[in-house]
Formats: structure tokens, C-alpha cells, sequence
């Protein structure tokens, strides 16, 4: 839970989710694939399966938020619209290799391996809920209040989400 609530990038990664998917049901079946795919590799990658290093999970984490910000701004139905569940699928696989390394850098008790899994999974997967629960209140707030913003506040949000997911793959590149 606490991984999750500091990790930004995967909360920069999802809110970028809500924004790219118009309908709430289309957005809870992305995000439910992005998290069936972030719990196999982290899953495999704790069983020593496979194996990406760190830096390069973490790169790779900051393309695909970069990918994502990217796709936010198509004119046109992009592949991500028209797959979403696929495209959250293979992004969640890059995920869970970051979450993977998060979880080997606290420590795995070998004797626990199942329920540890069990655990940090959970505690991700409640963070992640919260965190869409949250932007949820805010958007049927703002609704609610009548409050609304012009077309070029909006973009913002994606330009920031660019520059951050930017900012990242550079100084990981470099790292």
C-alpha cells in the first residue's frame, strides 16, 4: 500500500488511464487487465522466472507513461482506444517488474513467498482503488459544482504527465 501511494509514476500511469478511457466501464476493464498483467510478472519475476534489471523495469516504466501521454493527445482513435485491455495487459507486464524490485528490495521471506505475494499484491491493488476512488469523488464533485475549465487547462494535465514521464526516461536512461 505504501509502494503504491509513493510510487507517482504508476499514479501518474493510471490517472492517465482515466483520462484516455471515456466510459467508466471501458476504464474499469483496463485497469483490472493492467493489474492481471502488472501480478503475473511480478509474480514471475519474485519466483525467479524471469528477470529484468531495475534500471531497465524502471525505464521502461517511464516509456510507457510517456507512450500514454502520448496517445491522451491523438486526434484520431488511437490503438490504445480501440485495445485498451490489451495495451493495459502488456504495460501491467512492465509494471510488475518495477513492482518486483520494490518488493525484493524490502525482503522475501522464503518460507512466505505465497502470502507475501498475496500481500504486497493487495496492498498495491487497494492503494491503486483508493487512488481511483479519489479522482472519481473529484470529477463527480466538480460536476456536481457545475465547475468546469477551459479546453487548454485540460491539456495541461497530459503535458505534465508528459514532462514528468519525460524527465523520467532521461534520468533513468542516464542512471
Amino acid at each position: 500500500f505504501e509502494h503504491i501511494l509513493s510510487g507517482i509514476d504508476h499514479l501518474l500511469f493510471v490517472l492517465a488511464l482515466i483520462i484516455l478511457m471515456t466510459h467508466f466501464k471501458t476504464m474499469l476493464v483496463t485497469i483490472t487487465f493492467f493489474t492481471i498483467g502488472h501480478s503475473m510478472t511480478l509474480s514471475l519475476a519474485v519466483l525467479e522466472v524471469i528477470y529484468l534489471p531495475s534500471r531497465l523495469a524502471e525505464f521502461a516504466i517511464a516509456v510507457s507513461l510517456l507512450v500514454l501521454a502520448a496517445e491522451i493527445n491523438q486526434k484520431k482513435k488511437s490503438f490504445m482506444t480501440r485495445y485498451p485491455w490489451g495495451m493495459s495487459l502488456f504495460f501491467g507486464l512492465i509494471h510488475g517488474l518495477g513492482f518486483a524490485g520494490a518488493l525484493k528490495e524490502v525482503g522475501l521471506p522464503q518460507s512466505q513467498i505465497p502470502l507475501t505475494l498475496f500481500s504486497f499484491n493487495l496492498g498495491i491493488e487497494v492503494g491503486q482503488v483508493i487512488f481511483i476512488g479519489a479522482i472519481f469523488l473529484i470529477l463527480v464533485l466538480l460536476k456536481k459544482f457545475k465547475i468546469s475549465f477551459p479546453f487548454w487547462v485540460q491539456k495541461v494535465q497530459t503535458y505534465l504527465i508528459g514532462s514528468a514521464a519525460s524527465f523520467w526516461c532521461i534520468e533513468r536512461a542516464l542512471s
